[in-house]
């Protein structure tokens, strides 16, 4: 296998798991919003510590995924 084969073969890689952390983060804002409606509707079942853990791992995976994706592109345009 050629270098420039191998790195496209990452590149690739990394952008496909990119995606994947970036869908995650979308799903996480989308039922922050949701959790939030729930809050501000008066449902017995909202808990502060459940928005908090949406929106933690929405931001983490929303930070992963933009950096795999960046070294994705910049491994296939080399």
């Amino acid at each position: 296998m050629t270098r420039k084969l191998g790195r496209k073969i990452n590149g690739g890689f990394a952008i496909y798991y990119g995606m994947g952390s970036a869908l995650v983060s979308i799903m996480c804002v989308v039922a922050t919003v949701v959790w939030i409606y729930k809050g501000v509707t008066g449902d017995p079942q909202f808990s502060w510590s459940g928005l908090a853990i949406f929106l933690v791992v929405g931001i983490v995976m929303g930070l992963i995924g933009f950096s795999l994706l960046r070294v994705g592109s910049e491994e296939i345009e080399k």
